[in-house]
């Protein structure tokens, strides 16, 4: 074997190996004609040497009288008479009287131009007999009786031979192949290629073993003829080329079955990743549009942002259509149109969500329930060439969804029942993945109303300072967090600030931020220094841990955080108008920046410190005490506004410094100044953004 080809048939071998012309040599067998009468017509040399009479013994006698046995003679007998072929051992008598095990072989001959006819008979001994079974049936198999194909090719790379399994092949059906060259035996993308590999073989004489080629088309789809083929050379005895041979083997089923799994396996990983149900939607129809349909359309009987209940199918009730793909862009809005969607009661997708099954239409022109559905519509599908379609239902538990409409007119084979199964289960995947996504949608839309509620609800004109605020919440896919702001009137015109950020996402954390910020409203009425309130906090929040641990279902906790103990940061401070004092308390926050009347800012240098829940050795808050003239602003935010996934705090924090820096835009102005700057074109956000400013007013002592 040289460059993976094979050896010619005329290679040297051990006497002990079985070669193929030993095999067609012991087949080989002589024979005689009879005429109508069933006497000897013809005889030739090999029978003289098989059965020892020469041709003046036989000719003109019975062909029975070659028959050692009776039963053997009066079946030749009828089978003359009747017109039947006959194939089998019997024994045959030699000439000096002996027998010989035989096998013989009886078939009707027509003469050509005459109505008359005459018998072919070809018989072996039994050494070759043991063989001739095997070596018909080798012929049979093939030249027609198998699944392998057979094609031969002269010298100039024209059909000279194909077998009749070839022919029933699909894309050869109908066509006379004697003459044709290999671009018209193989069409499609790898025509070139199949050409090149003959005309290589032809040249080299290297065997091409176990090539791989297909009809499909240039979408790449997994429904095509796919098939391996090993090509050789053919030589006569001086080894001079004559030709090429193909021997093909139908592996269109395996093809399919190995791009089914690996489109079931991609759409594994890629469906429902996002938790968004339109995206869900997008990412089912991107599977199937050019793999296995030629457009989808996905309608579903209820909106996003509901959970799914079970319900009637009314066919009356309309449907949204969420997504749809096709491999022609102005085929989409051919198909009825983006929106609202009723499909009619005689219509498959009606039947397919009814009966939870795939309805296959695999000929639409036949297709009496389309028409009836729209004839104006299936007649303009037809126009375009659509030829077969399919209706899935989409359904979990149980309980169905919505419907998916696929239709096919550049793949010229129709959908099949593998088709529907592998739909089904992408349907089946995509309707648990939709609703995941609706029941986190769900659950995100309580918890933001939850957090929003629990929030101030507006913010009261106060003596000390003028305020404005900003909240923005995290995207859904990461859900809500547990950001809080207050702004708290105190005794004599004294007004106390407050940001705050529960650890964690989702419900659990926003009921935990609305504990938080009545436990700090309910300490400032206390009217304690800002450091002590924060140890006091530390304290209740501890407390407020510990009763995590009796939810009974321990999954609810994971949303606030990975322990059992609810953390939360919080800066705290107080401001007096008559003194102008500003005294500020920090646990694990960050520190707030001071905008100067002359356009210098600065941060406090606070120590670090715990976060309220986490502060097991009982340490003191930080705290910085500092005078502030009229018209400074207090910048006070969470940690959602300076930290991003491409950039940490401290860079974060130098931007939002020489953002504010000489600015001398009202509160108001200057909240939307910062959100512009540090969260740029407003795409998700992985966490909440709180902003809280407060320009200082000052009174004099005596009011």
């Amino acid at each position: 074997m040289e460059g993976g080809g094979v050896v010619a048939m005329g290679m040297q071998s051990t006497p002990d190996c079985f070669q193929f012309d030993d095999f067609i040599a012991r087949t080989c067998t002589a024979a005689f004609t009879l005429d109508a009468d069933g006497r000897v017509a013809t005889w030739s040399q090999d029978a003289e040497e098989l059965l020892g009479y020469c041709a003046e013994d036989v000719v003109g006698s019975p062909a029975t009288a070659l028959l050692a046995k009776e039963g053997d003679r009066s079946d030749l007998t009828s089978r003359v008479v009747s017109g039947l072929s006959r194939a089998g051992r019997t024994t045959l008598r030699h000439q000096g009287g002996s027998d010989i095990d035989a096998w013989l072989r009886l078939d009707r001959v027509p003469v050509s131009g005459e109505t008359a006819h005459i018998w072919l008979v070809t018989m072996a001994d039994a050494e070759s007999a043991k063989y001739a079974d095997m070596g018909s049936a080798l012929l049979e198999a093939m030249f027609g009786g198998s699944k392998i194909g057979l094609i031969v090719y002269d010298s100039d790379l024209r059909v000279a031979f194909a077998n009749t399994t070839l022919q029933r092949w699909p894309h050869l059906s109908d066509e006379q192949l004697t003459g044709r060259s290999p671009s018209e035996v193989v069409s499609g993308a790898q025509a070139d290629a199949y050409e090149r590999g003959l005309r290589y073989v032809l040249r080299t004489g290297r065997s091409i073993i176990s090539a791989q080629w297909s009809n499909v088309d240039s979408t790449g789809a997994i429904y095509g003829r796919t098939w391996t083929d090993s090509i050789f050379r053919l030589e006569d005895q001086s080894e001079n080329s004559l030709g090429v041979a193909d021997v093909m083997f139908d592996t269109s089923e395996s093809a399919r079955s190995r791009g089914r799994l690996a489109l079931m396996s991609r759409a594994i990983k890629r469906i429902g990743a996002s938790l968004d149900v339109e995206q869900t939607v997008a990412e089912f129809c991107d599977m199937l549009v050019p793999q296995v349909a030629d457009f989808v359309a996905v309608d579903l009987l209820e909106p996003p942002g509901q959970e799914l209940k079970a319900y009637a199918i009314d066919p009356n009730t309309p449907m949204r259509r969420m997504a749809s793909k096709s491999t022609q862009e102005l085929l989409t809005a051919e198909i009825p149109p983006q929106g609202a969607t009723v499909w009619p009661p005689e219509s498959p997708q009606i039947d397919a969500m009814y009966e939870e099954r795939p309805v296959v239409i695999r000929k639409l022109s036949e297709s009496s329930e389309w028409y009836a559905t729209d004839p104006v519509w299936v007649s303009e599908l037809l126009d375009i060439g659509v030829h077969s379609a399919m209706a899935v239902p989409i359904l979990t538990d149980k309980v169905v969804i919505g419907v998916a409409t696929l239709l096919r007119w550049r793949k010229p084979i129709s959908f099949e029942t593998d088709d529907a199964r592998l739909v089904e289960e992408l349907a089946c995947r995509t309707a648990l993945s939709i609703d995941n996504a609706r029941r986190y949608d769900t659950k995100n839309h309580i918890a933001l109303a939850l957090q929003r509620r629990l929030l101030p609800q507006c913010i009261k004109t106060h003596s000390a300072v003028e305020v404005a605020y900003r909240y923005l919440p995290a995207d859904d896919s990461v859900g809500i967090g547990g950001d809080w702001f207050d702004v708290i009137p105190l005794s004599n015109h004294r007004v106390a600030l407050v940001v705050g950020d529960v650890t964690g996402h989702g419900i659990h954390a926003a009921a935990a931020m609305g504990r938080l910020r009545a436990t700090i409203c309910t300490l400032t009425a206390l009217d304690m220094p800002p450091d002590d309130l924060l140890f006091h906090a530390d304290r209740v929040t501890r407390q407020l841990g510990e009763g995590a641990d009796d939810i009974e279902d321990p999954a609810d906790i994971s949303e606030t955080c990975s322990w059992g103990t609810i953390g939360a940061t919080c800066l705290y401070l107080v401001y007096d108008p008559a003194s102008q004092r500003c005294t500020i308390a920090c646990a694990g926050h960050p520190a707030p920046m001071i905008i100067y009347p002359d356009g210098n800012v600065e941060v406090p240098q606070l120590s670090a410190s715990p976060p309220l829940g986490m502060n097991l050795l009982g340490l003191s808050s930080s705290s910085a005490d500092m005078e502030l003239q009229p018209g400074t602003s207090l910048v006070l935010f969470s940690d959602g506004l300076i930290e991003r996934r491409d950039r940490d705090i401290e860079a974060g924090m130098n931007i939002l410094q020489r953002t504010l820096r000489h600015t001398e835009a009202p509160p108001e102005r200057l909240c939307d100044l910062i959100l512009h700057t540090m969260m740029g074109t407003g795409g998700p956000l992985a966490d909440d953004v709180t902003v809280l400013i407060a320009r200082t007013k000052a009174i004099p002592g005596p009011h």
